[in-house]
């Protein structure tokens, strides 16, 4: 009787080692997978009266380039440039890095139409 006693908490025991063993390793995936996931990058844009503004939000990127030039991103991921690009066609290219070194590019295309601009006296 001592024998089985002795048996089942020994098999009690291994179980909740392994049972331990098996949620440790889950949080760890839990918690490493946006880093394994990599950089995210998303791209929007608006023109108003010629003046172009490129905005979007990012997730684990530590730099962040437009056409070559670096971008500040704010705390929360968010970023936002105002350009003045001529009448017609553009494309627009911004690359993340993460602090890996992977990298993600997004390419943005646009037409982009002349600014109307109006001239006149103030009348009273």
């Amino acid at each position: 009787m001592m024998q089985i006693e002795r048996d089942g908490r020994k098999t009690l025991g291994i179980a909740g080692g392994i049972l331990a063993l098996l949620v440790i390793v889950g949080y760890a995936l839990f918690a490493a997978y946006p880093y394994l996931k990599g950089p995210s990058l998303t791209l929007s844009v608006a023109s108003v009266k010629g003046l172009t503004t490129l905005y979007g939000d990012t997730e684990r990127v530590s730099y962040l380039s437009l056409n070559g030039a670096e971008i500040p991103v704010g705390e929360d991921g968010s970023f936002s440039v105002e350009r003045a690009y001529p009448s017609g066609y553009t494309a627009v290219t911004a690359v993340g890095r993460d602090r890996f070194g992977r990298t993600i590019t997004k390419t943005l295309t646009f037409v982009t139409e002349q600014a109307s601009t109006t001239y006149g006296k103030e009348e009273n």
